[in-house]
């Protein structure tokens, strides 16, 4: 299940870092067994403001019904 993460942090002023909103998004298909894991460590990460995408093939395994729950 291929994961892509985009950081992006912009330096002002004096070494002054301001970070911005973190996007992770992951691409499933008949990924059941695994997303609940994938989730739980998007969760578990101590960023201040992530987007978590996950997209779906539309696969007719339980996959859409463990993302929404």
């Amino acid at each position: 299940m291929p994961k892509i993460h985009i950081y992006a942090a912009i330096i002002s002023d004096v070494f002054k870092v301001v970070i911005l909103k973190s996007s992770l998004i992951t691409v499933v298909c008949k990924a059941q067994v695994t997303i609940c894991n994938c989730i739980e460590s998007v969760v578990a990460q101590s960023h201040p403001d992530i987007e978590y995408i996950i997209f779906d093939c539309g696969s007719r395994s339980l996959t859409l019904q463990l993302i929404n729950s």
